[in-house]
């Protein structure tokens, strides 16, 4: 396959460039392999709307960041994510075969995140959470009571570089789950999107 410079020259009066193969693509930052796009490790934030400016993979370690925990037997504590311009596609899961809290009704906080969130929507991100072997639902295990927990999900306030654990129920109750809820093992998975700041 033949392989086309881009110039400016290739370029339509309207700005559109014309259909190529990735693989045809010679001026444009590339890894070894060919075809790849390379964004710089720094990202080169661009105030146009249809610019893609960034992109990155990576992993992260996610720990309880209230508390005052302590790891005394570690199974998993693994992070993921992808950013694609602000937005972040984050999955994490914390499996603790024995861990204890200096405070157990501090609400529970998984974090730090690898980018600060924006200021966001009203109550922030939402995403999905899966618990294994908590403790059951009580006025201990939340920061409310009263609550008959239907299910639970992920959140990350506006501003934030931590996730909570919400709870939900059919009415209008929600709360946020403390660490009292994890107790001394457990497992808890996370999966979610939010914008960086």
């Amino acid at each position: 396959m033949s392989q086309t410079l881009i110039t400016d020259k290739n370029l339509a009066p309207t700005g559109t460039m014309p259909a190529w193969d990735g693989s045809a693509l010679m001026n444009l930052p590339s890894s070894s392999a060919s075809g790849n796009v390379a964004f710089p490790s720094t990202q080169i934030a661009s105030a146009d709307a249809n610019t893609l400016d960034d992109y990155e993979e990576g992993t992260w370690t996610p720990g309880f960041q209230t508390g005052s925990p302590s790891y005394n037997t570690t199974y998993a504590r693994n992070g993921y994510y992808t950013k694609i311009g602000r937005k972040v596609f984050i999955g994490c899961t914390i499996y603790m075969g024995s861990i204890t809290f200096g405070d157990l009704n501090a609400l529970m906080e998984i974090g730090p995140l690898p980018f600060t969130a924006s200021n966001g929507p009203d109550y922030g991100f939402i995403g999905t959470a899966e618990t294994f072997n908590f403790n059951g639902w009580s006025s201990g295990t939340y920061n409310n009571g009263g609550l008959g927990a239907k299910f639970i999900c992920s959140e990350i306030e506006s501003n934030a570089s931590v996730i909570k654990i919400r709870t939900c129920d059919e009415t209008s109750s929600r709360y946020y789950l403390r660490n009292a809820a994890l107790g001394s093992t457990g497992e808890i998975r996370v999966t979610m999107m939010y914008n960086a700041a």
